[in-house]
């Protein structure tokens, strides 16, 4: 629109246009007397409590994806470095899917996208890592609204599965008792 308008945008309107919202938006920052800020909702499970579920479907990711407001993405650094830049690349198409997720309406165009979601899936798998995710009910509080407002949050987290293999080896039992062990009956 400025750029097709060049005789009506100078620079003069342009920065008095910047300055303008600029104090818009101080005006509205000081008539918000508490920081926003995100909460667990007191309805909900208490997000200790709230298990990561294993994701072996681009469906099952999609759904929890498109369902949120925000996104949370981590990833184990354990491996080649080639690989943990793999794992960020696919993770950071990941969030830009989400980021566009209420942009995609049609079910073509979700179920295209779930099987997209699930070839990055298939391709974490291939360099050794697996895919968990969780939703979080939380409430955004805060700013210029006077109640609450729901809030979901998505959170994924990729871990090696050589981690999750070494991590069950300490909860296994370390000796043989040879009355007890079923490989020796």
């Amino acid at each position: 629109m400025i750029d097709d308008q060049v005789n009506e945008w100078t620079v003069s309107k342009l920065k008095t246009t910047k300055r303008e919202h600029e104090a818009w938006v101080a005006a509205r920052l000081r008539e918000s007397p508490e920081r926003v800020k995100l909460i667990p909702d007191p309805d909900a499970p208490n997000p200790s409590d709230i298990r990561y579920d294993l994701i072996l479907s681009g469906s099952d990711l999609w759904r929890i994806l498109q369902n949120a407001s925000s996104w949370r993405f981590s990833y184990s650094e354990e491996g080649p470095e080639e690989e943990v830049d793999e794992i960020v690349e696919i993770l950071d198409a990941l969030s830009d899917w989400a980021d566009i997720s209420s942009e995609i309406t049609s079910l073509k165009h979700q179920r295209s996208t779930a099987q997209t979601i699930g070839e990055l899936i298939n391709r974490a798998a291939e360099l050794g890592y697996v895919i968990y995710a969780r939703e979080l009910r939380l409430l955004l509080t805060g700013g210029i609204r006077p109640d609450p407002s729901q809030w979901t949050q998505a959170e994924v987290f990729v871990p090696r599965a050589t981690l999750l293999f070494d991590q069950l080896a300490e909860h296994l039992p370390h000796g043989s008792d040879s009355e007890n062990d079923p490989l020796n009956e």
